[in-house]
């Protein structure tokens, strides 16, 4: 998608006034006013940091004319002593805009996703959901929502300007909270620190998860089997992979460049990763096979067995033999289906085998050459 597209065109009306925003801020009417505006933060526990810059930029930014609501504040969110969920659904019905700050697809996003559809529901209040992408990974559910991209400056600074600029951007409330008498460096001054703080707190997320050899997680449309009868034959059918239902969620880029694959975006049919591997091949390749073996072995909790032979392997571009090696299981129920995180190691040769099998021809040869110079002397008459 792009940036220009992910939220509505800002109005473009201003004056000639300095950029201090505190200054035209101050002289906004007082809250008591105009309605009031809230923004509910939604975010997962470990996207704290994220949410916290988004908040802190708000308070400072928009001063008492937003009221925002983040429950991993500690000095806000729920009160001690009483239900959560209450009290969760008091600021969601008086939420007009909810901020999701998603961060990828591999997460569990089945609270968000309820703090969302409650937002959202008929008989609440208008709520406008807006995304702040931080990775590549887009929400499914939201994919024709509007959308800040965290790591595009552009993008971030449309968002600042509707945000203080945009009459109804809060809906229900006419005022923006920036008058059109201003200048543009304004919004685009916030922008700016918004931008800078997002980018340093986006660099935290998932450090060590950089994988250097070619990695490809799949989404398998089938639960684990269950844990008592890990050996039942009912248990074995239902979780038969089928071919068919097993979707890319994740290809890394070591993946696409050794093996000349296009970038291979997220739901993408495994058939037609496949096919990328070996075009011309009209039948299920082995190593595809050794692939399914083992994700069938993993889903009924047994430990996969990997195809070590080299009939099994898959050739790079540079002519390097790898073999697809099941490494990782993870059920995802909020998605009903199960993770596959599958490496490529690159295929070692055995050399113990080898070394036995030079022996054996070379003790052939030894005995070959043996054999023929006893026939010699015999036919020599010597022995």
């Amino acid at each position: 998608m792009h940036a220009e597209d992910s939220i509505i065109e800002a109005p473009r009306a201003y004056g000639s006034q300095p950029h201090d925003l505190s200054d035209r801020l101050a002289a906004q009417p007082p809250v008591a006013e105009v309605q009031e505006r809230r923004l509910f933060i939604s975010h997962r526990h470990t996207d704290k940091h994220i949410a916290d810059v988004l908040r802190t930029w708000v308070e400072k930014t928009a001063l008492a004319h937003v009221t925002v609501f983040q429950s991993s504040h500690t000095q806000g969110g729920p009160r001690l002593g009483v239900p959560v969920r209450p009290e969760l659904l008091e600021e969601l019905r008086k939420s007009q805009v909810l901020a999701l700050i998603y961060t990828g697809a591999d997460q569990d996003w089945s609270w968000c996703m309820w703090e969302c559809g409650v937002a959202t529901a008929p008989k609440s209040p208008d709520t406008r959901i807006i995304v702040f992408q931080c990775t590549e990974a887009t929400p499914a559910v939201y994919l024709d929502h509007s959308r800040v991209l965290v790591t595009d400056k552009p993008n971030v600074e449309r968002f600042v300007r509707q945000l203080l600029t945009q009459p109804n951007f809060f809906p229900g409330v006419q005022q923006p909270i920036v008058g059109p008498n201003g200048s543009p460096d304004g919004p685009r001054h916030a922008a700016a620190d918004l931008y800078e703080d997002l980018q340093e707190a986006v660099k935290l997320l998932h450090p060590q998860k950089r994988p250097w050899h070619a990695h490809l997680r799949l989404r398998v449309g089938l639960p684990m089997a269950p844990q008592a009868e890990p050996d039942s034959v009912d248990a074995a059918k239902a979780t038969q992979t089928d071919y068919g239902g097993a979707f890319v969620k994740f290809a890394s880029e070591a993946l696409c460049r050794q093996f000349g694959l296009d970038a291979v975006k997220e739901d993408t049919p495994l058939s037609q990763v496949a096919k990328q591997f070996d075009p011309t091949s009209r039948s299920t390749p082995r190593w595809l096979k050794s692939l399914l073996n083992q994700i069938d072995a993993a889903a009924n909790r047994k430990v996969p067995r990997v195809d070590w032979r080299r009939r099994a392997t898959v050739v790079s571009e540079d002519g390097v033999r790898y073999t697809p090696v099941l490494c990782y299981v993870e059920p995802a129920p909020y998605e009903s289906a199960t993770h596959f995180d599958v490496y490529f190691l690159r295929f070692q040769k055995d050399k113990w085998r080898l070394a036995i099998a030079s022996m054996v021809v070379v003790a052939g040869l030894a005995l070959g050459l043996a054999a023929w110079y006893l026939v010699g002397l015999l036919g020599a008459g010597q022995i």
